[in-house]
């Protein structure tokens, strides 16, 4: 490799390619590349194995997404200097890697997108396809300036500029927020004109109306998101995620995971209402993951948390969600904007019923009339606005509604597009028109005044995508 070469990593996602991924990478220019991260985004067939006997560096990402792909192969892309993408499904020729690698390596670009609508293969893409590429290249023309002609998946860009564009969005807008990202923050972009080859099989995306309708609504309204959004603060500040327990033990493990993967500087802090399961043992599994102890109690253990804590951000998890690829990310940028006091992510219940689908609309119709999230969205604030409105109520019911409300005269909240599955647990063993109308009574008897003590002794188990649960009763010391 030349002395003059700088690090080339990269990055290609990949979901049941095994009939294409061999010869993608056999076709790669492998000496002049330091590393190749092969994405097994799911796969169910030998993708994996493939990619991994052909010396490519294999890493899994269980959340499905091309971005959220990306996001996995750039973590695993570390000490490169120029990152490149690649699809691994064949339609994108190796061949060119380097004709897009050259202007960033060379130091006279910052962005190198592939087009393949000024390459020879134009006419390989599906017509919908090209309309929507066309599309979405005048959006950033007229909005940003950007001389661009299609959002193609073969790109490469300087590494530390990619840092400081806070890539978030973990679906189809990934290749569309990073060039408007780029135009935003001043950054040279340059196109290259590249081939493009009818894939064999189905394309995931275009191949469907339903993945080609899909793609189109995650592009046009990550460009509108885009354009509205502050800046990513840089340096990127600390995030304490705080994560309460009380007999977790099942579900603790995949919710830590999730947020170990989370992009940026982040910590983890467990706090323990005196579980009795095996949680302490699943946290103690992670290394850096910090434990504090204290009274049983949601509102409680979140102020104990936020004592131990040392982020500037403070995200309250629910110990049974799984946080998104790109959402720490997202919430910085959300709270880089001095007007926003909270935020929240879109909620979503796991599983594929029919009814969870109509009480994640519920919910979403709630949180954007009402401005009113409930503490299963993932909150997240400001550590001196939380310290400035007293932190959370430690009554038995409803401090997330509480910390709603106690914030708005700090600013607006900002609804997150990222997703954070929930369990269904509650769902499942009560059924869900009991437990969504539970839920409406406690409220309901909340706005009226009945005091919570009194609720939380009516009440049954807490229900699905409510602020309710079970009432503090453990006798355990605060921590400190």
């Amino acid at each position: 490799m030349d002395a003059e070469w700088p690090r080339v990593a990269v990055v290609i996602p990949a979901l049941d390619e095994a009939g294409q991924i061999g010869e993608v990478l056999e076709a790669l220019p492998w000496p002049r590349l330091d590393r190749v991260v092969v994405v097994d985004n799911g796969s169910r067939d030998a993708t994996a194995r493939i990619a991994r006997e052909a010396g490519a560096v294999v890493v899994h990402e269980p959340w499905r997404g091309y971005g959220a792909a990306c996001l996995a192969g750039i973590r695993a892309a570390a000490n490169a200097e120029v990152i490149a993408f690649l699809d691994g499904d064949g339609a994108d020729d190796p061949a060119d890697l380097l004709r897009v690698v050259a202007p960033v390596a060379e130091g006279r670009a910052d962005l190198a997108v592939g087009s393949r609508l000024a390459g020879p293969g134009a006419a390989a893409l599906p017509p919908h396809a090209r309309w929507g590429d066309r599309l979405a290249a005048a959006w950033l023309r007229r909005a940003y300036g950007l001389a661009a002609t299609d959002l193609g998946p073969l790109r490469a860009i300087r590494a530390d500029a990619l840092a400081r564009l806070g890539m978030s969005d973990p679906a189809y807008g990934w290749t569309a927020e990073m060039q408007a990202r780029a135009a935003r923050a001043g950054l040279r972009v340059v196109e290259v004109a590249v081939g493009y080859r009818r894939r064999s099989g189905r394309s995931k995306v275009s191949g469907t109306l339903r993945g080609s309708a899909g793609a189109a609504w995650g592009i046009l309204s990550t460009l509108a998101r885009v354009a509205r959004e502050p800046a990513y603060p840089w340096p990127p500040p600390l995030i304490s995620a705080i994560v309460p327990t009380w007999n977790e033990a099942a579900y603790l493990g995949p919710c830590l995971e999730a947020l170990g993967r989370q992009e940026g500087p982040l910590e983890i802090v467990v706090a323990d209402g005196g579980s009795t399961d095996a949680t302490l043992a699943v946290a103690r599994r992670f290394p850096g993951v910090r434990v504090v102890h204290g009274r049983r109690g949601r509102g409680r253990q979140l102020n104990a948390g936020a004592r131990a804590a040392g982020g500037e951000i403070l995200w309250m998890v629910h110990a049974d969600c799984i946080a998104p690829p790109g959402a720490a990310t997202a919430i910085r940028r959300a709270l880089a904007d001095p007007a926003v006091a909270l935020c929240c992510l879109r909620f979503r219940l796991a599983g594929r019923r029919p009814a969870y689908r109509v009480v994640e609309a519920g919910v979403r119709l709630r949180t954007r009339l009402l401005r009113l999230p409930y503490g299963d969205q993932g909150l997240a604030c400001r550590r001196r606005d939380l310290a400035a409105c007293g932190g959370l109520t430690e009554g038995p019911l409803f401090e997330d509604l509480h910390l709603v409300r106690a914030l708005r005269p700090f600013g607006r909240l900002a609804i997150l597009p990222h997703p954070l599955p929930t369990s269904p647990r509650r769902c499942a063993r009560d059924g869900v028109v009991r437990t969504t109308l539970r839920n409406q009574l406690l409220l309901a008897g909340e706005r009226l005044g009945v005091p919570p003590e009194r609720l939380a002794r009516l009440r049954q188990p807490a229900a699905c995508g409510s602020a309710p649960r079970e009432p503090s009763t453990e006798p355990v010391e605060d921590a400190s």
